[in-house]
């Protein structure tokens, strides 16, 4: 396995010195929630923050790997100032389709590390760290738009929708991440 890996990072890193590639920040707003067998909870703002490189495939195509760390969890629908954060390591690879010379698509998979959970009343913490009741692994699928400016300056609307329970087989309940992202970045040329 691990010849493998190391063949394929050898490979994609030829590639990618032939290929036009940039790198990035960016930094946005998560509007988060779960799915599945929840109640009584709503979506919450939080954001995310990471680097990002673009690897030009050819002229309406490019591949767009990030690193990320974002905030998501939810709010209690009856008290709003109860808040859960899921505090990820996340890593999109995203595959742009350029619709027009400064629009893409955007689509691909995503795979997450949660760092630590936390539960807070709006002032302090409440309840220490849920990770214990929580899977470390997550991962889902991205669908995207992004507006790149000549400047090097661009904005992003994603939605990941979460594959992975969030939640131990022991809690017999199912929660998926749902997350909308609004992003700016920019890009060194």
């Amino acid at each position: 396995m691990k010849k493998l890996t190391l063949t394929i990072l050898f490979v994609f890193g030829i590639y990618t010195m032939q290929a036009q590639t940039y790198f990035g920040v960016k930094v946005g707003a998560n509007y988060t929630s779960f799915r599945g067998d929840v109640e009584q909870i709503s979506y919450k703002p939080s954001f995310h923050v990471g680097g990002v490189s673009e690897i030009s495939i050819n002229d309406s195509f490019s591949f767009q790997p990030e690193i990320l760390y974002s905030v998501q969890g939810y709010q209690s629908k009856d008290d709003a100032s109860l808040k859960t954060n899921y505090n990820y390591i996340q890593v999109p690879l995203m595959l742009k389709y350029f619709v027009k010379d400064l629009v893409t698509l955007d689509g691909g998979p995503q795979v997450g590390y949660l760092i630590s959970t936390t539960q807070t009343n709006g002032y302090e913490e409440i309840i220490g760290d849920q990770k214990e009741f929580s899977n470390s692994l997550d991962y889902g699928f991205n669908l995207g738009v992004t507006y790149e400016m000549d400047s090097g300056i661009f904005l992003q609307a994603r939605y990941n929708f979460g594959f992975a329970n969030v939640l131990k087989k022991e809690t017999n309940a199912k929660a998926y991440n749902s997350v909308m992202q609004i992003s700016m970045g920019y890009k060194f040329y």
